[in-house]
């Protein structure tokens, strides 16, 4: 082995090591307590507010197919207890939670730690063409919640090597929020998007206020680099984030709400993108409608039996009017 070749291995496995020691050390870690947080006792921007975010922070990093996320949560009055009660669902994705960590800082100082572990829990159970859905989540709860603590929490979400999940930033929440950040890290190498096009590259569309925009940072690549090694990442923080505010007769909140969708480029132009697309939904429909098990053929033989009638209904007219 040439000693150049030995030097990159052992650049690689030093920075394995310090990786895996940042997130260890991240596990213990948390960001310190101001003591405006602590005394505070209501919100002036929304009166009678029940909690609020002090701090958020989510981290979606595709090229190790793993997300983090962690908040910062103050308790203002009793309602906002239930806030101790973290669900994550996961219905619709296969992931492994781990690095749960959490407590609860009461507005003496006293610090609780959450020593438990999530569970699963079924939270409801339905039926969509015919198909049983269940929608789970994982959930567990912090320690020890009174009305001026403060609850802190994080979790880590791994999803199979195979699987990419371009980022979803949900900004707006049920809560106000004071900061927020968030960070994408896409997969830079091949990927098989769906109706087995490939993709590489990354975009996305935003609903933000105020002309805010997330922000794309290119990193420079080495002779090393490999697919899972990053080549960009996409940031955004965001202040005073006001909460959703659910009215009769509104809209989804999912097309009101604050909200960055990234998604993953194919390389075909834009015209043989949607011809090709087309397909695929007229394809889709027609599996909706049951073109193949026999609608087709019934609906054929309905329009014949309607044609017979409205003869013979004519020819019944002509009888009467002779």
């Amino acid at each position: 082995m040439s000693s150049l070749r030995r030097a990159a291995c052992h650049l690689v496995w030093v920075v394995s090591i310090a990786f895996a020691l940042s997130l260890a050390a991240k596990a213990e870690d948390w960001p310190p307590i101001t003591p405006e947080e602590r005394s505070m006792t209501s919100l002036p921007e929304q009166p009678g507010a029940a909690a609020v975010v002090l701090l958020r922070d989510e981290l979606a990093d595709d090229p190790h197919n793993d997300q983090t996320y962690y908040r910062r949560i103050k308790v203002l009055t009793e309602a906002g207890r239930e806030y101790a009660n973290v669900e994550i669902p996961y219905s619709r994705r296969d992931f492994t939670i781990y690095g749960v960590s959490g407590r609860t800082i009461h507005s003496d100082g006293t610090v609780i730690p959450f020593t438990g572990k999530a569970f699963d829990k079924l939270l409801v159970k339905t039926a969509e063409r015919g198909k049983k859905i269940q929608y789970r989540v994982k959930s567990f709860t912090l320690p020890d919640v009174q009305v001026g603590s403060i609850l802190e929490y994080r979790y880590h979400l791994s999803f199979d090597d195979h699987s990419f999940y371009a980022a979803q930033w949900d900004v707006q929440d049920e809560l106000f929020q004071k900061k927020a950040t968030f960070k994408f890290i896409p997969y830079s190498g091949l990927l098989r998007l769906a109706h087995d096009r490939v993709g590489q590259g990354v975009a996305w569309t935003s609903y933000l206020p105020n002309g805010a925009k997330p922000a794309d940072h290119t990193l420079p690549r080495s002779s090393i680099a490999t697919s899972r090694t990053a080549s960009e990442w996409i940031d955004l923080e965001l202040s005073n984030i006001p909460p959703i505010v659910h009215e009769p007769f509104m809209a989804p909140v999912e097309v009101l709400r604050y909200r960055v969708q990234f998604y993953y480029l194919e390389g075909a132009q834009q015209e043989e993108f949607w011809k090709t697309e087309g397909k695929f939904w007229s394809k889709d429909v027609e599996n909706f409608i049951g073109r193949r098990n026999g609608v087709s053929e019934a609906v054929s033989q309905l329009s014949a039996l309607q044609i017979q009638l409205s003869r013979r209904r004519r020819r019944s007219i002509r009888t009467s009017l002779s």
